[in-house]
C-alpha cells in the first residue's frame, strides 16, 4: 500500500508543477506575444 500511495503523491505532484509551469509561461509569454502581434 505504501508504494502506492507513494507512486500517486509523485504522480501529482509531477502535475501540479506541470501546471503551475504552464500557468506561468502563459502569464509571462502572453501579453508580451500578444503586444508583439
Amino acid at each position: 500500500m505504501v508504494v502506492v500511495v507513494v507512486v500517486v503523491v509523485e504522480v501529482v505532484v509531477l502535475v501540479v508543477v506541470e501546471v503551475v509551469v504552464d500557468v506561468v509561461v502563459v502569464v509571462e509569454v502572453g501579453p508580451a506575444a500578444m503586444a508583439r502581434s
